[in-house]
């Protein structure tokens, strides 16, 4: 356009659709890329090329108080950097998945989750995190954007695999767009844990209303709960359910990924829009085994449903994704698992993981 964007913006531009890793620490702005005399991009010119200064989201800002300190002091050890500023974001300064698990491996930053460092990465962020701790009403129920004048709040559960990392680009949207419904997040949980994350859920509901998004198998973790929620006096009206048709029979459907090695996985994964970063094997073999204890926990489920989840699902479904194929088939096998199906969205994004790209099409499903 000729116009010179942030770096700050490219990266959330960015941010929406590509793994956090993938995002450039640093923008350089060229008229032209320079080419080669074969007419072909000259890679030696641009890797001389020098860089900008550093921009806002660099500028150092030093610590207030000591917690600020000791946490600027671990992002500085971990992340390799002499100066951190209290404001600046983990995953600007490139921080990737195996650099978070080192980080949260330390004092005082191990009495944080994943799910609790993704709603604010920075010094700052952290340090007011663990000041508050003691205070919070909520233990599994974790805040991911919470505006003063929510008009109702989202618990969002991940796919298999996943983490509050999947909902980055929905809660980095919704802040920009100052969108006025909360979002939480629940991790995979232990089973004996789902009547506390019940009693959390109940407390919630009873401040505002609540709705469910869960994507792909986390429809399991939905449903477990739900099933807890509204056996009697119903608490949660409603639930969205990405990218996931209950499966047809017993033993099929989830219950494959179980029996394929981690390099069918991946390749079936990449095939539906899920990249993994460059990582040590012995990680990314650990990644793939909590994906395919989730695929069982999800299958387990419906292998022992007898019952319908008393609730009104909306279903959004990609006609381009590869796992969701018989979509056709959507409506009529969620209402044999549920006691409504208000409707089936179907879309055409070319990904199974389009919490990611569709966030604007989800927020407005949020605050219907």
């Amino acid at each position: 356009t000729g116009t010179e964007a942030a770096a700050a913006d490219l990266r959330t531009l960015l941010g929406r659709t590509l793994p956090r890793y993938m995002i450039p620490q640093a923008f350089v702005h060229l008229d032209a890329m320079p080419l080669t005399t074969g007419g072909k991009i000259d890679r030696r010119m641009l890797a001389a090329l020098p860089l900008p200064p550093q921009d806002d989201d660099f500028a150092y800002v030093p610590p207030r108080n000591g917690a600020e300190e000791e946490i600027c002091g671990l992002f500085s050890t971990v992340l390799g950097q002499k100066e951190i500023s209290r404001d600046a974001n983990f995953y600007n300064l490139g921080g990737t998945s195996l650099q978070l698990i080192q980080l949260l491996s330390h004092s005082p930053l191990n009495a944080l989750t994943p799910s609790d460092f993704l709603a604010d990465p920075t010094p700052a962020g952290l340090a007011k995190m663990l000041d508050a701790a003691d205070k919070t009403d909520y233990t599994y129920v974790v805040p991911l954007y919470t505006p003063k004048d929510a008009k109702g709040a989202i618990v969002l559960f991940p796919f298999a695999g996943g983490d509050a990392a999947a909902y980055t680009a929905l809660s980095t949207v919704a802040r920009e767009e100052k969108r006025d419904v909360a979002l939480y997040f629940v991790d995979w949980p232990n089973e004996d844990d789902l009547s506390a994350i019940a009693d959390e859920i109940r407390r919630l509901a009873a401040k505002t209303s609540v709705c469910f998004y869960s994507h792909c198998a986390g429809c399991a973790v939905a449903m477990m709960l739900l099933d807890l929620l509204n056996n009697e006096t119903p608490c949660i009206k409603s639930y969205i359910a990405g990218a996931s048709i209950p499966p047809r029979k017993a033993l099929a459907g989830f219950n494959t990924w179980a029996h394929l090695s981690d390099a069918a996985i991946v390749n079936a994964l990449a095939k539906a829009g899920l990249s993994f970063a460059p990582e040590d094997e012995t990680l990314l073999h650990g990644r793939l085994e909590r994906f395919r204890s989730h695929t069982q926990i999800c299958s387990a489920y419906f292998r022992r449903k007898t019952a319908k989840t008393n609730v009104t699902v909306t279903a959004v479904i990609s006609r381009q994704d590869p796992f969701t194929s018989n979509y056709t088939d959507a409506e009529a096998r969620w209402r044999k698992v549920v006691t409504d199906v208000d409707r089936v969205i179907l879309i055409d994004t070319p990904s199974h993981y389009f919490q990611n790209t569709d966030t604007d099409l989800l927020l407005d499903l949020f605050s219907e």
